[in-house]
């Protein structure tokens, strides 16, 4: 089993040195997050010459400007993000990463899942199988708009990116029988833990998530030899005592490992 871990830049360290890092801590492979960082070649050279795979990168939600529930408003401001998106699309055609990631809705109380909507994510769709890219829909505070997405829209290339820390905190549906029908479509996962009250981004084993289960449920599912860990140190230093940034990654892949492998 191989473990791959979101890479990000913090205000104390710039990406590429978070890259070295993760590298010598002995994870295989990385996802960027186009919300947190606006990635260049620089960034994905760096990553080939230290032999890092890139297994997704996360196209901007835009949480202050809801620039995705302005699909479902289905109005012309729509069109603006769908062409920001083709042109994050083929930055990762380009540079040959399989996979983006892509939210269903923003926030708690986003405009109904609805045909007209629905529309705006079949041309998203229709770009990324014209670039023979992965469009993977990944859960977050509604589980009906990713239902609707998944079950409505028919291009091979739209799968499923299961966030286990959305699920424990926002819908609360970890037990949920709904989990059995959406994972014929997993293509990729996002592991992390919390308290179940906020989306924690804590290593595994930190909160109230059953990883005994859980890793046994993703695996018989995923066609895939890798785990993706979405977690954070700058801001949860309290949880981590002694452990310094430059230490965390190579921290957080040993107590993955030992949790993980037992």
């Amino acid at each position: 089993m191989k473990y791959y871990v979101l890479a990000k830049s913090e205000p104390s360290m710039p990406l590429k040195e978070v890259l070295l890092l993760i590298k010598e801590s002995g994870f295989e492979g990385v996802f960027f997050n186009l919300e947190y960082d606006d990635i260049k070649f620089e960034e994905i050279d760096l990553c080939r010459k230290l032999n890092l795979d890139i297994e997704t990168l996360h196209l901007p939600y835009g949480n202050s400007t809801e620039k995705i529930n302005l699909l479902w408003k289905a109005d012309d401001e729509a069109m603006y993000t769908i062409d920001e998106y083709k042109k994050y699309i083929d930055f990762a055609a380009n540079n040959n990463i399989k996979t983006v990631i892509m939210h269903a809705s923003n926030g708690f109380n986003p405009p109904k899942p609805n045909p007209k909507g629905l529309k705006y994510f079949e041309i998203i769709a229709d770009y990324c199988e014209k670039k023979n890219v992965i469009l993977a829909i990944e859960n977050i505070k509604s589980i009906e708009h990713v239902s609707y997405i998944l079950e409505n829209l028919k291009q091979k290339c739209v799968k499923l990116c299961f966030d286990i820390g959305h699920a424990n905190a926002f819908t609360k549906n970890l037990d949920s029988n709904i989990w059995n029908k959406l994972f014929l479509k997993l293509h990729c996962v996002h592991l992390h833990d919390n308290s179940g009250e906020k989306d924690e981004h804590l290593l595994p084993g930190m909160g109230t998530i059953d990883w005994d289960y859980w890793k046994k449920k993703i695996s018989s599912f995923m066609n895939s030899s890798h785990f993706t860990f979405e977690i954070h140190y700058n801001g949860r230093e309290e949880y981590y005592k002694n452990i310094s940034h430059r230490d965390f990654y190579k921290y957080a892949a040993k107590k993955i490992r030992e949790m993980l492998e037992k």
